[in-house]
């Protein structure tokens, strides 16, 4: 069963609040990098949270929390070189940039997780998840 501690409470509140916030800012328009900065937060903190479920887990549940981890960080680094091209720092060449290597290891690593996450075999179609 799922209990909320202060600690879990408090989280859960700050990030609600976070998300609003953000939300009013993206669609208030009020400045060309509301969206890179605030993505690079949700970023930072989902990248957290995984760090925290990988340090409660064992086993394969960890490694599998451990390769989302990974995901998630080239992401937070990929809206971070973003966020430095919004700001006006070097403009990516022939429509490439820096930050693409970062988008692009999120999914390969969440189809990684996927693949590595533990679950019970079905015996209906005789394989897992």
């Amino acid at each position: 069963m799922f209990s909320l501690t202060r600690r879990r409470t408090a989280v859960a509140v700050l990030a609600t609040v976070g998300l609003l916030v953000y939300g009013v800012l993206l669609f208030t328009r009020t400045g060309g990098l509301t969206a890179p900065v605030g993505l690079w937060i949700l970023s930072v903190f989902s990248n957290g949270c995984a760090v925290a479920a990988a340090r409660a887990s064992r086993g394969r549940q960890r490694l599998a929390w451990t390769v989302l981890r990974i995901g998630l960080a080239a992401f937070a680094a990929g809206q971070a070189v973003w966020w430095y091209v919004a700001a006006g720092g070097i403009p990516p060449g022939a429509g490439i940039s820096a930050a693409d290597l970062g988008f692009i290891v999120l999914p390969i690593c969440a189809l990684a997780t996927a693949v590595t996450i533990p679950s019970r075999e079905d015996s209906r179609f005789g394989i897992g998840l």
